[in-house]
């Protein structure tokens, strides 16, 4: 081979190890990306959980007082 055809196949060889470098950093950044924007919307769905979960308490302790008040209430009669 003569040093131009050496140092073109060179070039082509180092393009095509950049290229897939590139393809590969693309497909691992895109591949984060998803990654997180799952994390961000379970993070969202956990919160939503948390606010049922404190309204719920919530309900509960109101519906333990209204019983306790209609027991009272009868037992008193």
């Amino acid at each position: 081979m003569t040093d131009s055809v050496v140092i073109s196949f060179n070039c082509r060889f180092m393009f095509l190890i950049m290229d897939g470098n590139f393809r590969e950093t693309r497909h691992l950044k895109d591949l984060l990306l998803v990654n997180l924007d799952l994390i961000e919307r379970q993070q969202e769905l956990l919160s939503e959980k948390d606010r049922w979960i404190q309204h719920l308490q919530h309900e509960n302790e109101s519906v333990r007082l209204l019983c306790l008040v209609t027991l009272f209430y009868i037992y008193s009669l």
